[in-house]
């Protein structure tokens, strides 16, 4: 993309102290729903291989609401952490062992900044 190259190439449009505060397309590779997915993917044709022990059991919402709601329910008092898609450092984090929470957290938080409904989330174990 010619629009980041000329950031990356001319010092003056960057913050002082900073090589890149911002590249067009980079929410695509870095979105955290997207990269579940494709390590989803990767476990499903790598059955049994080191993926299943580096990346831990993870759902997204909405779409995978009643498989987290079963996995919860079936880990007892186990704690997930819950990321929304689009946050970054550590902004909308936070942690439960209870599924209402979970959901009404994940409501709250997007309506809070939207006025529209639930954006995608992902629950790790």
């Amino acid at each position: 993309d010619a629009q980041a190259c000329d950031v990356l190439a001319d010092p003056a449009r960057r913050k002082a102290g900073v090589a890149v505060s911002r590249m067009a397309g980079a929410h695509a590779a870095c979105a955290k729903a997207a990269t579940n997915a494709a390590l989803a993917r990767a476990r499903a044709l790598c059955a049994g291989s080191a993926i299943d022990r580096c990346w831990p059991e993870s759902y997204v919402l909405p779409a995978q609401a009643m498989q987290l709601r079963e996995a919860m329910r079936e880990s007892g008092d186990a704690f997930w952490i819950v990321k929304p898609d689009a946050g970054a450092h550590g902004d909308g984090i936070f942690l439960s062992n209870d599924w209402e929470r979970v959901l009404r957290g994940t409501t709250a938080r997007e309506k809070s900044k939207t006025g529209a409904g639930a954006g995608a989330h992902v629950v790790q174990r």
